[in-house]
């Protein structure tokens, strides 16, 4: 029984100390599950505590064993096992051949009993559950001993604070599924209600789908000029609860028309697209997102008096910037593009 109590232990506290690294990493990828997978970025609190004692009682635990371990390799029954195994060696009652098919820590272990009549005493925490364990191996062999399987034992250690720690982020799991359905549903009406209203208007519609995976979602409404081409778009995006988080506009210049034409088109066309905005039954963040968008005297005063071919912006407020934005005119062919360009966004 001592025998078997020193060979079985330092294996067991190898295991814990196995187990609390292999908890830190289980324990990060739960958390990386909880943040990517089901987009939760709460602090897990129940799972951390859960972890905590892990490591703590793995702790506690090992240094009890290593404790006993200590007590059980001092008592008088082990120095009489180590000097029964002496005697063998002595008589010559064993199969040497059976030892050295143990490998060289058993081997370098029988060669200082048989030479020094003792084994060697090594320091360090690491040094002496592995002595200890190979020293009780050794008498087994020597004194005819079945030396005790030791797996079923080191797997439980092991596996069961795993087991403990991934149970601990199950009810997480569940919650935060459940919230990312509600969520995914309030997206899709949000979206679908956009989109309802921009199709009452717009030549064509696009919209994010809300069963893929973004950082925010768009509903774009798009206006083709008799031509077909697209020259003017209003932009909404949500965010994932569904919440209108920005807002902005592109109109297209033809600088083949004059500065007043172009001017009266991009302001019918805002206001076209401010009239859809006020029909959105969708929550926002802030008022300013829907509310009625117009050129400013700054923008104007600057268009009107500046070139088709330059590019500036205005910070109206901090939550909206008009921008002009222009091919320059040496560069400026077939394919060059000049448009207005609004953005209403949520402040830092």
């Amino acid at each position: 029984m001592l025998l078997a109590k020193i060979y079985i232990i330092p294996s067991l506290i190898k295991s814990l100390m196995i187990s609390i690294f292999l908890s830190s990493g289980l324990l990060c990828i739960l958390l990386m599950i909880q943040r990517f997978i089901f987009n939760n970025i709460d602090i897990n609190y129940y799972g951390l505590l859960i972890y905590a004692l892990i490591v703590i009682a793995c702790l506690i635990l090992t240094m009890m064993m290593y404790a006993y371990l200590q007590t059980l390799s001092k008592k008088e029954e082990w120095y009489h096992l180590i000097n029964e195994g002496i005697a063998v060696i002595k008589d010559g009652e064993y199969s040497q051949s059976a030892i050295y098919d143990h490998g060289p820590l058993i081997v370098g272990k029988y060669v200082a009993l048989r030479d020094k009549g003792h084994f060697e005493a090594k320091k360090g925490f690491f040094h002496i559950i592995s002595d200890r364990k190979d020293e009780a191996a050794l008498l087994a062999l020597l004194l005819g001993d079945e030396i005790p399987k030791v797996q079923k034992y080191k797997l439980l250690f092991m596996v069961a604070p795993l087991c403990l720690l991934l149970i601990s982020f199950i009810p997480t799991y569940i919650q935060s599924y459940a919230k990312l359905q509600d969520q995914k549903e309030i997206l899709s009406s949000s979206l679908d209600k956009i989109s309802s209203v921009f199709e009452t208007e717009c030549d064509y519609v696009y919209s994010d789908d809300p069963n893929d995976a973004y950082y925010s979602y768009y509903v774009s409404g798009y206006l083709e000029d008799d031509d077909h081409h697209d020259y003017a778009y209003v932009n909404v995006s949500l965010n994932k609860e569904g919440v209108i988080d920005g807002v902005s506009y592109s109109i297209d210049i033809d600088v083949n028309k004059s500065k007043e034409e172009n001017l009266q088109l991009a302001e019918n066309t805002l206001d076209l697209f401010n009239s859809l905005l006020q029909r959105i039954d969708v929550k926002a963040v802030n008022e300013e997102m829907l509310k009625e968008h117009e050129l400013s005297d700054s923008f104007v005063e600057w268009f009107l008096s500046s070139s088709y071919y330059e590019s500036e912006d205005f910070m109206i407020n901090d939550q909206m910037m008009i921008s002009y934005y222009s091919t320059s005119l040496e560069e400026y062919d077939d394919y060059g593009i000049s448009y207005i360009y609004i953005t209403i966004y949520e402040p830092y």
